[in-house]
C-alpha cells in the first residue's frame, strides 16, 4: 500500500480493532440478564403469555463508543480525500472532504457536483462517481455519513429482548400435578420493551417460574428508519461500514 494512504487506512483499522471490544462489552451486559420473565394473561384470547421484559439499560458510554467508531470510519474517507488533494498538488481544506451527495442529481450537477471538484483528477472523479456516493446510490456510504451526523445529536442504539434460545420446564413428566415444557429459538412477537416468547392455553396448568430455566439474549440495534437502517445489529453493521471503507481506500492505491 502506498505510504500516503496510511492515515486513512489507520483510521479504519482502529475502528475495526474497537468492534470486538464493543461486542465483548455488550456480551457482558447481556450476561447480567437485564430482563425479567413474567407470565401474563391475554385478555383478548384467554391465552397465557410467557414474556421477557427488558429491565436493565445499556451503559450510556456504549452509545459514545459506537459514535467514536462511526466517526473514525467516516474520517478515513476524509483522510483519503485529503491525500488525493495533495496528490494533485492542492492544499486540503474544510471544503475538500470526501464527497457524499443528497441525491444523484446533486452529484451530477456541473458546478457543485463531482465534476466541480477540480482538486481531484479526472480519473479520481470518475472513480468516486462510480461508487454512487449519494442517497439512493451506495446505501452503506450514505448510511455511514448520516450516522456520523446523527451521533452528535441523538442516541444511536437501542436494546430490547430478542431470543437466542429459551427453555421452560414445569412439573415432573408423568407426575400427578401436570407437566409443561416450552422451548424455542426466537420470540414469536416483539413489542417495544418486551418479547412474547410463547403463547399457551389451558386453565389450571401449573406454571411456577422458579421451576423453569429461560435464556434470553438482548438485541442491540440501530433503528434509524429515516436513513434506511432499522433493526440492524450494531457490531455487524459497524463491520460492514468498515469493510466498505476498506474497499474504497484500495480503489485509490494506484502506483
Amino acid at each position: 500500500m502506498r505510504d500516503d494512504l496510511l492515515d486513512a487506512q489507520s483510521a479504519v483499522d482502529w475502528a475495526i480493532s474497537q468492534i470486538p471490544l464493543l461486542q465483548n462489552k455488550l456480551a457482558t451486559w447481556n450476561a447480567k440478564r437485564p430482563y425479567e420473565i413474567s407470565v401474563e394473561l391475554d385478555a383478548q384470547t384467554g391465552e397465557h403469555l410467557l414474556i421477557a421484559y427488558l429491565m436493565g439499560p445499556l451503559d450510556p458510554i456504549v452509545n459514545a463508543e459506537v459514535g467514536v467508531i462511526i466517526n473514525s470510519t467516516r474520517t478515513a474517507l476524509d483522510l483519503l480525500a485529503a491525500l488525493l488533494c495533495r496528490r494533485n498538488g492542492n492544499q486540503p481544506n474544510a471544503d475538500r472532504h470526501f464527497p457524499i451527495f443528497g441525491s444523484e442529481q446533486e452529484m451530477i450537477d456541473p458546478l457543485t457536483g463531482i465534476e466541480g471538484k477540480k482538486w481531484l483528477s479526472k480519473g479520481e472523479r470518475a472513480a468516486i462517481k462510480a461508487l454512487k456516493p449519494y442517497k439512493g446510490g451506495d446505501h452503506i456510504i450514505w448510511a455511514l455519513h448520516q450516522l456520523d451526523i446523527l451521533r452528535k445529536h441523538e442516541r444511536l442504539i437501542a436494546a430490547r429482548p430478542d431470543i437466542s434460545g429459551f427453555r421452560y420446564e414445569s412439573g415432573t413428566p408423568g407426575g400427578d400435578q401436570g407437566y409443561m415444557f416450552i422451548s424455542g429459538m426466537r420470540g414469536i412477537e416483539r413489542l417495544e420493551n418486551k418479547t412474547i416468547l410463547s403463547r399457551f392455553g389451558g386453565a389450571g396448568i401449573p406454571f411456577n417460574m422458579a421451576d423453569g430455566t429461560t435464556h434470553v439474549a438482548a438485541h442491540v440495534t440501530f433503528d434509524e428508519a429515516a436513513i434506511g437502517i432499522t433493526d440492524e445489529e450494531v457490531t455487524t453493521t459497524l463491520m460492514r461500514f468498515a469493510g466498505r471503507v476498506n474497499e474504497i481506500i484500495k480503489i485509490f492505491d494506484w502506483p
